[in-house]
């Protein structure tokens, strides 16, 4: 299942000596379908300091061939969201991953409870 997906084509420098996507470019990959992501939740939606991102490696992941990137659930906290996300490449998951996020004061003082609009328009899973 997936609640939101979006593409990213791999580039030649991302690559180690091996020709595998280096393991520190797939968090900035999972940084761009969580932003992407949580741009289509309600206006006022974008007060989020990350707090924590845990990355499974499951298979390699070339720089041969795009990489669909899924968000496949959330879990909504008081003031914290985790989304969780997974990577395919040619059909196979290749990365899962994790990050929770916290939703902060709009003058970014501290953590505040999530609002209900922002809240309702989170989908479950």
């Amino acid at each position: 299942m997936s609640l939101f997906e979006t593409t990213i084509k791999p580039r030649f420098y991302e690559t180690d000596g091996f020709g595998h996507i280096s393991n520190t470019v797939i968090p900035a990959w999972f940084e761009i379908g969580r932003s992407e992501f949580l741009a289509t939740l309600p206006p006022g939606s974008r007060h989020w300091l990350t707090a924590s991102v845990t990355v499974d490696y499951l298979l390699e992941t070339f720089h041969t061939s795009d990489v669909t990137l899924r968000i496949t659930g959330t879990e909504v906290g008081n003031s914290s969201l985790t989304v969780y996300c997974e990577m395919l490449q040619d059909g196979k998951v290749t990365v899962r991953g994790s990050s929770v996020l916290v939703y902060m004061s709009e003058d970014r003082s501290g953590s505040v409870r999530i609002p209900d609009e922002i809240r309702e328009s989170l989908p479950q899973g």
